[in-house]
């Protein structure tokens, strides 16, 4: 994904709060949230390896029930 700085002005930085992949997860639910104009490039910018030594790979991602929960509690609010 790329973005500008007026991306993070409107929507917000990340939550540092949350670790393992959950930030991003979190920050990305706001972008779609907010009108803003994106759009898709078909093809491939970057290539990376994955192996079964890879450090997220070996994660249990403990974090995303939570950061799923807290996605669900701010739209929510978005909704009264």
């Amino acid at each position: 994904m790329l973005t500008t700085k007026e991306v993070f002005h409107k929507v917000g930085y990340f939550d540092e709060d949350l670790v393992e992949g959950g930030e991003f997860l979190e920050w990305y639910s706001r972008v779609i949230d907010y009108p803003l104009t994106h759009f898709e490039v078909n093809e491939v910018l970057c290539m990376r390896r994955l192996h079964d030594a890879n450090w997220m790979m070996s994660k249990t991602n403990t974090m995303y029930p939570l950061v799923l929960k807290k996605i669900i509690d701010r739209r929510k609010k978005l909704k009264q």
